[in-house]
């Protein structure tokens, strides 16, 4: 059974083109900001599993 009225998943998948600068900083900043919107940590430096902490695990590779 299908529940259309309470969806989890979006139902179209466009994709972005990051090739602009200020669009792609804008995303990662919203990726960023989840751990602290979600109310896991204070600060999104304080997430371990985020490109925002120095210390993390995550790299953003250089373009």
């Amino acid at each position: 059974m299908h529940n259309k009225e309470f969806k989890f998943w979006q139902q179209h998948n466009h994709p972005i083109d990051l090739t602009d600068a200020k669009l792609f900083d804008q995303k990662l900043n919203y990726i960023e900001q989840n751990p602290v919107v979600a109310g896991l940590v204070t600060e999104a430096t304080y997430y371990t599993f985020s490109s925002a902490n120095p210390d993390g695990l995550v790299i953003l590779a250089e373009i």
